[in-house]
């Protein structure tokens, strides 16, 4: 099911995009934490899998349309669907239509990595399928210089988590960005390396010096996460995530800001309440 759902931050219109989904191990995606705890907030299926969202980001400014992350994308094959345990998600012209927009609106696509769940929508097939090419045709592409060297040339144990060909067309387009550290790409986002679930992961933030919403990325992919004993296994640099996660926390928690997680099975804007101890999420009625 596809749900677009739409906020305000002072004079942004942000968009929360979803309708897709991955169903991954569920002793992966929780880590150490018992399966007996993890499974009473999300049940596997007989194979042990949990269903995850792949949510993203849709920025209107004045002056710019900013998309954040780009999801898994179209071009797996159904063999590769099912290794990763993805769904079909829609092309990026019928998911925006609903909007009154299309991919060449889109002025900037920023990744908070690039591993495939969160980058491989970024790129899709020609219409006679013998070429890759850039999704945004007009889009700049922003991601941090040290994640594009991992992508191209993937530390240990990493190779499987990118994909070469999903982000090569957006060099050879000439609208690769590549960033060092913390950044203000555009008014009114900011973007902060975390490190954590790969070296150079970066976070986003949403604010007009009033409103604030965080975009947190893999640092804590779902609600499910914001505990600081809950880990998944994916994070090449675990005590980074969690002091990313701290810090949010910090930030966020009983603040009136706003937190949307990347792999949320309910995707919805949500403000952090409870305690550092136990944190916990309330959804906000966002008008669509």
């Amino acid at each position: 099911m596809t749900q677009n759902s739409h906020i305000r931050i002072g004079s942004y219109d942000v968009y929360l995009l979803s309708g897709d989904h991955l169903k991954w191990d569920g002793g992966s995606v929780f880590g150490i934490i018992p399966r007996s705890a993890w499974a009473q907030k999300l049940p596997p299926d007989d194979r042990n899998r949990v269903t995850l969202g792949v949510n993203q980001l849709l920025v209107k400014g004045p002056d710019f349309l900013a998309l954040v992350d780009t999801g898994v994308g179209t071009r797996l094959t159904e063999r590769q669907r099912e290794v990763r345990g993805a769904g079909h998600p829609r092309p990026w012209a019928e998911r925006l239509a609903p909007l009154g927009l299309t991919p060449a609106d889109v002025t900037h696509v920023i990744f908070t990595h690039l591993h495939t769940d969160h980058a491989g929508g970024a790129t899709v097939f020609s219409d006679d399928r013998q070429e890759v090419l850039p999704a945004f045709p007009r889009a700049a592409f922003l991601v941090q210089e040290g994640e594009w060297q991992d992508a191209c040339a993937p530390p240990d144990g990493e190779a499987n988590a990118y994909r070469f060909a999903d982000f090569l067309p957006l060099l050879e387009s000439g609208r690769l960005v590549r960033l060092r550290g913390n950044q203000r790409p555009l008014p009114g986002v900011f973007l902060q390396v975390t490190g954590g679930h790969t070296r150079h992961h970066q976070m986003v933030r949403i604010t007009d010096g009033q409103d604030v919403l965080f975009f947190p990325g893999d640092i804590c992919p779902t609600p499910f996460h914001l505990g600081l004993s809950w880990k998944t296994s994916y994070d090449q640099f675990p005590l980074e995530t969690l002091a990313a996660r701290r810090n949010l926390l910090g930030k966020a928690l009983g603040q009136d800001v706003l937190v949307v997680f990347s792999h949320d099975p309910r995707p919805a804007f949500r403000r952090l309440t409870g305690s550092l101890e136990h944190p916990t999420t309330v959804a906000c009625d966002a008008p669509a």
